[in-house]
């Protein structure tokens, strides 16, 4: 999955991640942190392009992506994540 470093704000990020797009009033930012994300098993990591220097990477290193997993990813924008919680 594919994330921003920083507190971007959502007419900031739009364009990094779809050039020529302007936010709408569908698009919102969510910020997490790279520890809780960590702390429930996905991994971590900087991949910088040249177009989006600012760009992270969020891999789940246990398996498939599937419905459980996204489902945790999301927990982790608002902290309600836990340890451990799915590895397969």
């Amino acid at each position: 999955m594919s994330v921003l470093e920083g507190r971007i704000h959502v007419a900031d990020a739009v364009p990094l991640v779809a050039p020529g797009d302007t936010a709408g009033n569908a698009d919102v930012a969510r910020y997490g942190l790279a520890g809780t994300f960590r702390q429930c098993g996905f991994r971590v990591f900087f991949s910088p392009s040249r177009t989006i220097p600012i760009h992270v990477s969020v891999a789940w290193p246990y398996g498939e992506w599937g419905t459980e997993v996204a489902e945790l990813f999301g927990r982790c924008f608002d902290g309600t994540c836990r340890l451990g919680e799915i590895r397969e």
